[in-house]
């Protein structure tokens, strides 16, 4: 009974967030549409494009960290990930219609953005069905460049670092060994099925 409840309440969790995901997108497309026939890009109409291309990203952000959702010892980086994503959308809206100005705003919504983000790059790649151990080794580096990415972009956010020189080409090698992991580890994990 006790597993029965839980795994209903996964469900309903994931119910739950697709729905208001899936009107909350229809919304957005109906106002975007609107804006683009009948409106005349006054600032406030171009404010609510703005909001509702936000909300079209976050929500994907938050979709991709939902789906490791009820993976075993997942819940809660989904569950991290998911919320990121949100503040990251509410600080969007904030630093575009000026509701609270507060000092620091810019870089707190950037670097949630930039932590949904990578949220979200890793919940895709925790999708991965691997068993063989040099998948996983190249699954864990992509995982190391990642998090290395995401903290060097903070860094620049936070301490607002010149990004010339040896930094910047670091955070360049990183950003493309990222890309790679996040390529080559689903093809050879593939490979690896097949032979």
């Amino acid at each position: 009974l006790v597993l029965k409840y839980s795994k209903m309440q996964k469900l309903n969790f994931k119910n739950i967030f697709l729905v208001v995901l899936i009107i909350a997108l229809i919304l957005s497309a109906f106002v975007g549409i609107y804006i683009f026939l009948i409106g005349d890009f006054s600032q406030t109409e171009t404010n609510i494009l703005f909001t509702t291309l936000g909300l079209a990203v976050y929500s994907l952000l938050g979709l991709c960290s939902a789906m490791v959702y009820g993976k075993k010892r997942l819940n809660e980086f989904s569950i991290v990930g998911m919320s990121l994503s949100f503040l990251a959308f509410v600080g969007a809206v904030d630093v575009l219609w000026q509701i609270i100005e507060f000092d620091g705003e810019a870089r707190l919504f950037l670097l949630m953005t930039i932590f949904s983000f990578s949220f979200a790059h890793a919940s895709l790649m925790l999708l991965l069905n691997i068993k063989f151990t040099i998948v996983k080794y190249a699954l864990y580096s992509t995982f190391f460049f990642i998090l290395l990415v995401a903290v060097m972009l903070s860094y620049i956010v936070v301490f607002s670092y010149d990004t010339e020189g040896l930094f910047l080409k670091l955070l360049g090698v990183f950003a493309i060994l990222d890309v790679l992991g996040s390529v080559v580890t689903p093809l050879l994990n593939f490979i690896k099925a097949k032979l």
